[in-house]
C-alpha cells in the first residue's frame, strides 16, 4: 500500500538506490514534513526533497548533517536536490525550533537525540 500512497519522487529514489550505493552517501536525507510556521513559508516546496549539501559538504547521512549543524558557529547553507538553497543563522534556527516545539507540543523535531 505504501507504493500507492508514497510520493512518486521518493519511491523513485528508493528504488534507484536500494540495490546500488550512492557515490558519497551512506543514507539519503530527505525532508519529510515542514510544519506550518511563518518562518517555514518559503520552504513548503521542499517537502520530500533530498538534502544534497550543508556548508559545501556532501551529506552522507542525517547524523552527518546534524554534526555539521553542531559544528557550525554562525550560519548554515543547505543545498537541495531540486537546486534550491537556503542560508540560515544558527541562532535563529535554534530559537525557531524551540518555538515550533512549543507551538505543536513536541518533545523533539527529529528522531535523533538533540
Amino acid at each position: 500500500d505504501y507504493r500507492r500512497k508514497s510520493h512518486k519522487k521518493l519511491l523513485y529514489d528508493y528504488e534507484y538506490y536500494k540495490n546500488k550505493s550512492h557515490p558519497f552517501r551512506d543514507k539519503l536525507v530527505i525532508v519529510s514534513r515542514i510544519l506550518p510556521h511563518k518562518f517555514n513559508e518559503t520552504m513548503r516546496n521542499l517537502e520530500d526533497e533530498m538534502v544534497q549539501k550543508a556548508n559545501g559538504e556532501n551529506i552522507r547521512s542525517l547524523e552527518h548533517l546534524f554534526q555539521i549543524f553542531k559544528n557550525t558557529e554562525k550560519e548554515i547553507l543547505l543545498e537541495f536536490a531540486n537546486g534550491e538553497f537556503f542560508l540560515f543563522s544558527k541562532m535563529e534556527l535554534l530559537e525557531i525550533n524551540a518555538n515550533i516545539k512549543k507551538l505543536y507540543s513536541l518533545s523533539g523535531l527529529n528522531n535523533l537525540e538533540e
